[in-house]
């Protein structure tokens, strides 16, 4: 098994393909629709795949969406008619990471946790 440097990005095995931390929405699109990649919602999708040395699971990509910028306004206005706002939510992301990954998500769609 090659070497990972995981803090440039994560490596799936089965399809062999690297994954950089600042891919964008797009580029992983192109890399992964061959491979049934597919979209849950805006801003995130799931591949079934194998990595950390043959582990079957599903793989989720969240990426950095407007809707997740405007969560934080829904809930401060929520908030308006209780009371005071004791403390204000700003967005947790900026304009720069917007389209970017954001999380990946691993978890298995049933049966047994596999042992290697």
């Amino acid at each position: 098994m090659p070497k990972i440097d995981i803090t440039k990005g994560f490596q799936i095995d089965e399809p062999q393909v690297f994954i950089p931390w600042d891919i964008d929405e797009a580029t992983l699109i192109n890399v992964l629709m061959r491979f049934d990649l597919r979209k849950v919602t805006d801003g995130y999708y799931c591949i079934s795949c194998k990595s950390l040395g043959g582990l079957s699971k599903e793989l989720g990509f969240h990426f950095e969406t407007k809707i997740d910028e405007n969560k934080h306004k829904e809930l401060e206005d929520y908030m308006k008619p209780i009371g005071t706002i004791i403390k204000k939510i700003e967005p947790a992301s900026d304009l720069k990471n917007l389209g970017k990954l954001k999380e990946l998500e691993f978890f298995r769609k049933s049966g047994p946790y596999e042992i290697l």
